[in-house]
């Protein structure tokens, strides 16, 4: 699918040295962070390259691989889960507070128990990180009495979300009908799914939702390929969002991984209703 306005041409920039881990990569409201061959390095919007990860060179020398890096905007940071010979340790960057020289605090997040951490995410206003040793989960915990919470054995679903910006149908041949949608997941543990549509730019409400418990998803055909069509209760619209969500089943499990993987959202539009077709028990 295409956008309104169209995509850009990318620009060549000339640096010293270009980023080494697709994993590292977080776009901000400054630019985008990136891992590069020395150290952690933000591209500014105006296309300047600044070596803030300097202050913490020694951490990043010690723990050269990043697993993941997210945004938690709400407190205005990046985080970091970096891994070396010593174990895994979490970097954040707080780009709110900045010092004379314009740049942000770094903190050092160590882990004596857990040296495993294997993946970090933003849930529900925190910061959420999974280990390998049971499997397990430690929370962030703010307020009164800040650092982290080990979920240990009571395993809590965290809700993976897919989110589509707003896609324009105008761009896609004209102002047609949305007849259907088509999603490729993929299922990896067990899960429940929920669908919401919004249209025309109000994304307070949706539209449309529907959902599939964890045995109507189980019960598909063709698993592990989850392969849902699902038909438009709005078809007349200039643009919709699609969020796609997993749901925790009846009783959580700890296996790991769960939810699924997302391959592919498909938009039928045009004037008639097209050929996209799939078994009986996969359409709604």
């Amino acid at each position: 699918a295409t956008g309104v306005p169209p995509w850009p041409r990318p620009q060549a920039i000339q640096t010293s040295g270009g980023c080494v881990s697709g994993r590292s990569i977080v776009s901000f409201k400054d630019g985008v962070f990136f891992r590069a061959v020395d150290t952690l390095k933000i591209l500014t919007r105006g296309r300047e390259l600044l070596n803030v990860g300097e202050a913490v060179r020694d951490l990043t020398d010690a723990y050269p691989t990043v697993l993941d890096a997210v945004l938690d905007a709400a407190r205005e940071r990046v985080l970091f889960l970096v891994a070396g010979a010593a174990g895994t340790r979490v970097l954040s960057y707080d780009y709110g507070h900045t010092g004379p020289d314009g740049a942000g605090s770094w903190t050092d997040w160590a882990f004596a128990e857990e040296t495993d951490l294997t993946r970090l995410a933003v849930w529900s206003g925190g910061v959420v990180a999974s280990y390998a040793a049971q499997p397990g989960v430690l929370r962030e915990a703010t307020g009164a009495n800040p650092g982290w919470d080990n979920l240990g054995g009571s395993p809590e679903w965290v809700t993976g979300t897919v989110e589509t910006p707003w896609i324009y149908l105008a761009a896609l041949g004209g102002y047609q009908r949305a007849w259907r949608l088509v999603l490729e997941l993929e299922r990896l543990g067990g899960h429940g799914l929920q669908v919401d549509v919004f249209v025309d730019g109000e994304e307070t409400t949706p539209v449309q939702t529907e959902t599939w418990a964890s045995a109507a998803i189980s019960a598909l055909q063709g698993l592990p390929r989850e392969r849902i069509v699902m038909g438009l209760k709005v078809q007349k619209c200039a643009s919709l969002k699609v969020r796609i969500s997993d749901v925790a089943p009846a009783a959580p499990t700890t296996e790991s991984p769960t939810g699924f993987r997302y391959h592919r959202l498909g938009i039928e539009i045009g004037r008639k209703a097209g050929v996209e077709k799939a078994e009986k028990a996969n359409t709604r």
